[in-house]
């Protein structure tokens, strides 16, 4: 009798623990619902294979080719039922080569970049006789007869580059954008500020770009989510590629439309057209310093702009932090545009063939820029995000960013101390 009521015991501490195992693992499904729908959204063959973590469907996603990424981001819309997220925005893009092409060119996506390399690529001056229209009702059957593209980024990175080309680096943005977030954001703001919008710091655009989204106020261009500029979840694309990748989905691009017989098949590689672009726009950035110097020289330290020109290099990775700006503060007044251009090209070339300290270098600047965000701003910015990282594959909280168990070292190079 006592070994039957022991083993009735058993049964109910089983059956308990069996309920207990089951409610926690609903919990669990129910927080990983981005996981399981992905990895669902993502079921063509191989997919049983992964595994339901954000890890591995990132790495699932940045595995597939252009032409396949379409395809999931059209499957991820229906599982979320996002087909009106766009709502009521201006379709961007342009209309190429008599209406074959028609490119989404996203800001902050490599839209000039791949600008240059449509030019490259088709041998033709400007944009190959670009088609700007500007009605929705208009583009959107055109669309339908021609092959469409687009690039995303991570969505990370493309704010910070964002603000790294538009408000840090010397430029026309800062009476644009930067006044609007002095505005916003910097109750007691200088008078220089309030005209200029030249110092905005990462923290205040991460505010600025909360504040607005918060609010429902539409975003500028190269701040505003990626799926509002191209309505991805109303168009199919042909091809979606991925700005770090490329170089490779460059090579898919155009082998896609060798195939179709939209270029011919004895055209250039998109490696030989890539190489020769790259290095030719890596000389513009410090152009537009001396245009703002020409307009607000009188009001701005000519020192800390060219200071900030030479930095921005090293943000993005083209410069090796250990070559300094090389003119002292009394001789900067007597230096012109191409003194100024002839240095970075020394620089450029001196920094060539260091990949891998120039990508951790960038890295650096990356993460310095979002450790000033406090946490609970970061975790609104994560709602932000979260769309884009959503249909194009990105981990919405990247551990790069959100781990913060380490702290910077004191000494580190600093790399937006001229602002």
């Amino acid at each position: 009798m006592a070994l039957i009521c022991r083993f009735k015991v058993k049964q109910w501490i089983y059956r308990l623990l069996i309920i207990s195992i089951s409610l926690l693992m609903m919990l669990w499904r129910k927080s990983k619902d981005f996981d399981l729908a992905l990895l669902a959204a993502t079921s063509w063959p191989n997919a049983s294979a992964l595994e339901t973590s954000k890890d591995n469907t990132s790495q699932h996603q940045t595995s597939i080719s252009g032409t396949e990424r379409p395809l999931v981001v059209q499957e991820l819309c229906r599982t979320f039922k996002v087909s009106n997220i766009s709502g009521d925005w201006q379709l961007r893009g342009k209309f190429l080569i008599d209406r074959t092409l028609y490119y989404c060119d996203i800001p902050k996506c490599g839209s000039a970049f791949m600008d240059h390399f449509l030019s490259g690529t088709f041998q033709c001056n400007g944009l190959c006789d670009e088609i700007s229209i500007t009605s929705n009702e208009l583009r959107l059957p055109m669309i339908g007869t021609s092959y469409s593209f687009m690039f995303v980024r991570e969505p990370y990175a493309r704010l910070f580059s964002a603000y790294e080309n538009k408000l840090f680096l010397p430029n026309k943005h800062w009476t644009i954008i930067g006044t609007d977030v002095i505005k916003k954001v910097r109750p007691r703001a200088s008078f220089v500020s309030k005209i200029l919008g030249h110092d905005v710091t990462f923290l205040e655009l991460v505010k600025y770009v909360l504040n607005l989204y918060e609010r429902g106020i539409r975003l500028n261009d190269h701040l505003a989510p990626m799926h509002l500029h191209c309505k991805t979840c109303e168009i199919r694309f042909n091809f979606i590629g991925r700005l770090e990748s490329m170089s490779s989905d460059l090579v898919d691009l155009l082998e896609d439309w060798k195939t179709k017989g939209i270029v011919s098949k004895n055209i250039s590689s998109a490696k030989e057209i890539e190489a020769n672009m790259v290095y030719k726009r890596s000389f513009g950035p410090y152009k537009h310093m001396f245009t703002i110097l020409k307009q607000y020289g009188e009001v701005l330290s000519r020192y800390k702009a060219f200071q900030r020109a030479w930095s921005s290099y090293q943000i993005r990775g083209l410069i090796l932090k250990k070559y300094n700006m090389p003119f002292a503060e009394n001789d900067v007044v007597n230096v012109n545009y191409i003194q100024f251009g002839d240095e970075i090209k020394k620089a450029l070339d001196a920094s060539m063939g260091h990949k891998d300290e120039l990508n951790a270098q960038r890295e650096e600047a990356f993460i310095q820029a979002y450790s000033s965000v406090p946490m609970h701003l970061m975790l609104k910015l994560k709602e932000f995000m979260k769309p884009d990282c959503l249909l194009f594959g990105y981990d919405d909280m990247p551990e790069l960013l959100f781990n913060r168990t380490s702290l910077p070292n004191s000494d580190r190079f600093d790399y937006f101390k001229w602002l």
